[in-house]
């Protein structure tokens, strides 16, 4: 991505060197069980999901401007005056319901991007222990989704008009890990045309509907950004091909391609197409069905990627697999 403020990067933890993990350029690091030493200077969230597949890489986003780098109350960032990145986490206790702890998370991120000048916020990675279980009657998943949203409306009351691109994903340990972006202009929320807008979602899938985009369009001053949101194989708002996995990738890869198209006459110029990605990331319930799912995309989109396999479960049972992008144009 050459020609916006910053860049992401899937890079072999072994390969760093100390003073890569020192650079002044970093905005953050995002470990999913990679060890990382010596400990950067920059914002480092580790996030308890297994890599499958390939060497062991740290996700990377760094830009070419000087940072500030800090922490406010609990989130530790960078920022350029233009980008922000934050990272935080919260463990949990068995007194504390999840929705409160989430809406805790999302009051810290609000008021430190409030603060800092960059209250727009872009894309955020959600990530929190079994996400398909219960708590007190009520699933986990709708108890963040609850916490979310009573954050937002509190403290951004217009919300629903720039709804960030967001994931959601269960990990194999307790507590709540969330990163993201933020700048001082606002994005474009984009919707899928073949979805109905999760924040519009019927009450069967949360007593407080999923309060993201499908995707945020950023233009800027020399390049735009298309930030995809987690991308599952879903059809208004049910799920289709449920147990087929390479059926789910298809309609994944229908759904990225209608996004694509709708970003493309939001922002009034052509965006790249699906297999011109400059970061995919893939969600996998069931490790055994890596090798499918790896052939079946690679097949489809006919080109090598940046692609990050992770295992970790996904908000509805029936889902198999996700699939999150980066697109720079």
């Amino acid at each position: 991505m050459p020609h916006a403020p910053m860049k992401i990067e899937y890079v072999p933890a072994a390969a760093l060197t100390a003073h890569d993990l020192l650079s002044a350029q970093l905005l953050g690091i995002i470990s999913y069980d990679a060890p990382v030493l010596p400990r950067p200077r920059c914002p480092l969230l580790t996030v308890p999901l297994s890599q499958i597949g390939k060497t062991p890489c740290l996700e990377l986003w760094s830009c070419a401007t000087s940072l500030e780098r800090g922490q406010f109350g609990n989130v530790d960032y960078a920022t350029d005056g233009e980008v922000f990145f934050g990272a935080c986490q919260r463990e949990e206790s068995a007194a504390a319901l999840l929705d409160d702890i989430t809406y805790e998370v999302y009051r810290d991120v609000i008021r430190a991007t409030d603060v800092k000048g960059c209250p727009q916020l872009l894309r955020i990675w959600n990530y929190f222990g079994d996400i398909n279980g219960s708590q007190q009657g009520e699933q986990r998943y709708h108890r963040f989704c609850t916490g979310r949203h009573r954050a937002l409306v509190e403290f951004k009351p217009d919300f629903e008009r720039a709804l960030p691109a967001a994931s959601v994903i269960g990990t194999r340990d307790s507590g709540i890990r969330v990163y993201f972006l933020a700048t001082h202009e606002p994005g474009v929320a984009v919707e899928n045309p073949r979805q109905l807008s999760a924040y519009r979602y019927p009450a069967q899938y949360s007593p407080q509907s999923p309060s993201f985009s499908r995707a945020m369009l950023k233009a800027w001053p020399h390049g735009t950004h298309l930030y995809v949101s987690g991308t599952a194989s879903i059809v208004g708002h049910s799920t289709v091909h449920d147990g087929d996995v390479r059926g789910q990738i298809q309609e994944i890869l229908r759904n990225l391609r209608a996004l694509l198209t709708k970003a493309s006459h939001t922002g009034g110029a052509p965006l790249p197409d699906v297999a011109e990605a400059s970061a995919l990331k893939v969600y996998v319930r069931r490790p055994d069905d890596f090798p499918l799912i790896e052939d079946t995309l690679t097949q489809a989109l006919g080109r090598p990627l940046p692609v990050l396999y992770l295992q970790g479960d996904l908000c509805r049972t029936d889902l198999l697999v996700e699939i999150e992008a980066v697109y720079a144009h």
